[in-house]
């Protein structure tokens, strides 16, 4: 599994248990609780979208890095 399945899987585990425990607290009338679990919810997405951005931009640099070093070993040996 990579690291953006187990990623997606971490983050949606936590999303369905904030979302249960605020679709009790909006059953049960309780306005507090249901605004504290929508606040984790909210940020539980951003944290994970910056996370998962993170992620995706050491990719790019690694795949970025390799190709502009083969680039220049080609270029030194006049390829």
């Amino acid at each position: 599994m990579g690291i953006f399945d187990e990623l997606t899987r971490q983050y949606l585990l936590l999303d369905q248990d904030y979302a249960a425990k605020e679709f009790s607290a909006v059953k049960n009338g309780w306005v507090r609780k249901e605004k504290l679990y929508r606040r984790m919810r909210d940020l539980n997405d951003q944290a994970y979208f910056l996370f998962m951005f993170s992620r995706l931009e050491d990719r790019i640099t690694q795949q970025s890095t390799a190709l502009i070093a083969k680039k220049k070993r080609r270029l030194s040996r006049g390829e």
